[in-house]
């Protein structure tokens, strides 16, 4: 791997606190991987990634997909959850970020506590 170079990121995986991201050729699936490296070690630009640069998505409304949804103290599934979120539901998103595993996550207030839940719930409504 040289700088500069783009690679599509496969899995990602915690070992150790250290978040570890597997690079692949393509985006599909049955790519060869080419390696793994430390999210540390890489740039993201901040314009090409949905929850980072800009925050576009502070503001905007979204709405609960899943049945339900586990409301966290911050973005990853390893913390603790103290609220509860259901279909339908809307909140305005207040600040996001890319969690432990790799995945984004959206601030909201529920019930007069912010809580943390997966964008993976959601979808945006406004």
């Amino acid at each position: 791997m040289e700088f500069g170079e783009n690679f599509h990121v496969g899995q990602v995986e915690v070992t150790g606190g250290d978040v570890w991201i597997q690079l692949k050729e393509r985006a599909d699936s049955s790519a060869p991987v080419v390696g793994w490296i430390k999210a540390e070690n890489i740039y993201i630009d901040p314009y090409d990634h949905p929850l980072l640069g800009n925050n576009a998505e502070i503001g905007r409304t979204i709405e609960i997909t899943a049945s339900s949804g586990r409301g966290r103290m911050d973005a990853g599934t390893e913390y603790p959850y103290i609220e509860t979120v259901h279909f339908k539901e809307r909140y305005t998103v207040l600040d996001t970020k890319i969690g432990t595993n790799g995945n984004g996550w959206y601030k909201i207030n529920v019930d007069g506590n912010e809580v943390w839940i997966s964008s993976g719930l959601t979808k945006f409504v406004r």
